[in-house]
């Protein structure tokens, strides 16, 4: 007992921080996580697919999901590697074949990166500042938000500072680094490449370019090169096999995207640079902060448009609008400008190393996002490569402070990690009071325990018929129809859209119609007599009686 008490003593202080912090994202990240998961279109896909592999009705897949915006003039879409459906397969294995087991991995992954962001953090910044940023991404909604359900994107986070650790460790070491950060690198390439088209051509091309120059200083690295670039392959096998077999027929798909060769015209060229431009830096400040819309509102591209004045007046027609987008904007500025300003002013080599490598990552990105620079694309989940820009931002903006602000830099520092932490809060507070009500469902987002809750109330009425006839307003319909599908065929009953074709309703079937708001003082709905409605938060059925 004594020798145990030693060691105890013996763990630095800032572990056992660090340990609360992880206990505190593990359960923002667990709580109520099967009810409270997104559960639309590309979770349903998986989740079939998946139980029909683990069935032994199909086999493990060569290449993973498709890629909305890669579409050829043929209308082929490129598919990214399967690793992530490898993931949900060995979950489903373990665990068992429901929605929310397949999301395991992507919990798994968002609790991993809280301790290695803090270890990488730390190779520049203080132990104390490398926890308090730890700490706010730990509770970001941002970040809370990609840990709860299955997407492929999810893991982007944690392979993203596996490769970024790594590779900083082949520039601090060169020759001499340890196995353990080689086969680091081989993973973070070998599965990051297979997450989404902007980690495949963005971990490829840091990676090279990495690689490159530390052969060009010291080629005794190559052997451990060579290795990262063997992991890579072996995991991307199965997709390197397929396109052996096929001619490369995926690649053909995304070097002749119908996105890639327009974003190379000069005309659209420079749009999509300021798109790029403005959404990087809307996105700074919405994944730190939490607050406001969840994809791009284009404030610069609207304000400098060459338009009459009258726009430009109109852009700033509210004083709040106007300080929260000049806020923006200055937080980006400061944040891009110390970065290149302390790489270059770094005496220390190590620390040099970690700047230029952020820099060179953020520059790369930059240019990689302009292909998918347009309006179609806004939402700030497609900067998820760059989350722990913004945590940088602020980490060298404190920094700074305490240079030039000396003592009053304390106070800086609280009061804007506090800003920071409550809009979080706020934010996560009031998903969350949504969510416990069961209130979160509507066109944008699809929660698996209120669609149970929807299709036990489906079934209950239906009873007995095992076909359920459903109908409704064209969005509710179109947004819900996949998931109740699934769910009721999980309970032996079929739903059927009818779309008003009577022809497919069986004579005395109850009629099932979907809406978001109660229609008072209707006695009929699309010539059926309401029998019955339920409201479920932002979504009501009414059951109405068939012909």
């Amino acid at each position: 007992m004594y020798k145990i008490l030693n060691k105890l003593k013996n763990i630095p202080w800032y572990i056992w921080i660090l340990s609360l912090i992880i206990l505190l994202g593990i359960f923002l990240r667990t709580y109520h996580f099967q009810s409270w998961l997104d559960f639309e279109k590309d979770q349903i896909r998986d989740v079939t697919l998946v139980s029909k592999i683990v069935k032994g009705q199909a086999t493990w897949p060569l290449f993973g999901p498709t890629m909305r915006g890669s579409a050829n003039l043929e209308g082929n879409l490129f598919h990214i590697g399967p690793i992530y459906y490898y993931f949900q397969i060995i979950s489903a294995q373990i665990f068992g074949s429901q929605p929310d087991k397949l999301a395991y991995p992507d919990l798994l992954f968002s609790i991993l990166i809280i301790p290695l962001l803090f270890y990488f953090l730390k190779k520049y910044f203080s132990v104390k500042l490398s926890l308090a940023l730890t700490g706010l991404y730990t509770i970001s909604y941002f970040a809370i938000k990609f840990s709860r359900f299955a997407w492929n994107p999810n893991l982007i986070p944690f392979f993203t500072i596996l490769l970024l650790f790594s590779l900083y460790e082949f520039l601090v070491k060169k020759e001499k680094i340890s196995w353990r950060w080689v086969m680091g690198a081989g993973i973070a390439i070998g599965v990051g490449v297979q997450l989404h088209i902007i980690t495949l051509v963005l971990f490829s091309a840091i990676s090279f370019l990495i690689f490159l120059y530390l052969l060009i200083k010291n080629k005794k690295t190559w052997k451990k090169i060579v290795t990262v670039i063997l992991i890579a392959l072996i995991l991307n096998f199965g997709q390197i096999f397929s396109e052996l077999r096929t001619g490369f027929k995926n690649t053909k798909v995304l070097l002749h995207s119908s996105e890639l060769n327009k974003s190379t015209q000069e005309k659209n060229l420079a749009t999509k640079l300021k798109i790029d431009a403005d959404c990087q830096i809307e996105a700074n400040a919405y994944m730190i902060s939490s607050a406001g819309l969840n994809k791009c509102n284009y404030s610069y591209l609207k304000i400098f448009k060459k338009k009459k004045a009258r726009n430009f007046k109109k852009a700033f027609k509210h004083w709040d609008y106007r300080l929260e987008i000049f806020l923006i904007f200055l937080f980006s500025l400061f944040g891009y400008g110390l970065l290149i300003y302390k790489a270059i002013q770094e005496k220390n080599e190590k620390k040099k190393y970690f700047l230029n490598l952020l820099i060179l990552y953020s520059g790369l990105s930059f240019l990689i996002m302009l292909p998918s620079s347009d309006k179609k694309f806004g939402s700030f989940r497609y900067y998820i490569h760059l989350f722990f820009l913004p945590y940088l931002f602020l980490g060298l903006l404190i920094q700074f402070s305490k240079k030039y602000l000396k003592k009053k830099y304390f106070n800086l520092g609280i009061i804007v990690l506090s800003f920071f932490l409550l809009t979080n809060i706020i934010t996560t507070s009031s998903i969350a009071k949504e969510l416990y009500l069961q209130r979160r469902s509507n066109v944008h987002f699809a929660i698996l325990g209120e669609m149970n809750s929807m299709v036990n109330y489906l079934i209950e009425k239906a009873s007995p018929q095992k076909t359920i006839y459903l109908v409704g307003d064209k969005l509710e319909v179109n947004h819900f129809f996949h998931a109740f599908y699934y769910l009721a065929k999980q309970r032996g009953k079929k739903i059927i859209n009818i779309r008003n074709d009577k022809k497919k309703i069986t004579a005395g079937h109850s009629i099932f119609y979907l809406t978001d708001k109660i229609r008072k003082g209707e006695t009929q709905i699309a010539g059926y007599k309401i029998m019955n409605y339920k409201a479920f938060g932002q979504v009501v059925i009414y059951q109405l009686q068939g012909f």
